[in-house]
């Protein structure tokens, strides 16, 4: 079995473990345990993101990795911080393995930044709020995750969405827990399909680019 944990950066780890949901590896499996484990031990280290968000390594800091898709152009050091903070509690939402966290601790860390909006700071933090919405389902979430459909919808120019990291917006998308969301498989279905006839290999920029794009076209 390949490995999931990489102490030296967070965001790996993360990719690994959501590769490793995606691919069916069981939730008693012991790396899946000691990853989620390594991850909700990092919450409110010095730095994290609103102090209570999950702090990413030095290297994931100096190496501005935030997406599983390597979208990361001119990403701030906040930025990565923030965003690998979001990826985290999502995955210990998803997993659901007895380390102290479940769906439901998660929504209360998710909910402590509910204003209401479907915007954050940024479109890339954006993004990140709207896959943990998804994850934790805290009550808001359905009315916030709508609001986010409809600003994609008013975003969208030359067949993009404009602004938005492409192959991680979809990716957000295709785990919304709404119905509005399939109005914007239309428009998007045009772009994901000339992306993944260049979409070949297997590494982890190209995977999550390829399930991302696959969503879009299905």
């Amino acid at each position: 079995m390949k490995p999931i944990l990489n102490t030296d950066s967070m965001a790996q780890t993360l990719w690994s473990l959501e590769r490793a949901r995606l691919e069916g590896r069981p939730q008693n499996e012991p790396a899946v345990s000691e990853t989620l484990r390594w991850i909700a031990g990092r919450q409110g280290l010095p730095g994290a993101y609103a102090t209570h968000l999950f702090m990413p390594t030095q290297h994931d800091v100096e190496s501005r990795n935030g997406t599983p898709t390597y979208e990361d152009n001119s990403m701030s050091r906040v930025g990565v911080i923030h965003v690998l903070g979001e990826e985290s509690t999502r995955a210990l939402a998803l997993w659901g393995v007895d380390t102290g966290w479940d769906r439901e601790k998660a929504s209360r860390v998710i909910a402590s930044f509910d204003r209401g909006s479907a915007r954050f700071c940024c479109y890339r933090c954006s993004v990140a709020w709207w896959r943990a919405l998804s994850a934790t389902r805290i009550p808001a979430c359905e009315a916030i995750l709508a609001r986010a459909v409809r600003w994609v919808e008013d975003s969208m120019e030359r067949s993009r969405p404009y602004g938005f990291p492409f192959f991680y917006l979809l990716l957000a998308l295709s785990e919304m827990p709404i119905p509005e969301v399939e109005r914007l498989k239309p428009l998007l279905r045009p772009p994901a399909e000339r992306a993944l006839k260049g979409l070949v290999g297997n590494d982890t920029r190209t995977f999550f680019r390829r399930c991302a794009a696959e969503w879009a076209v299905s």
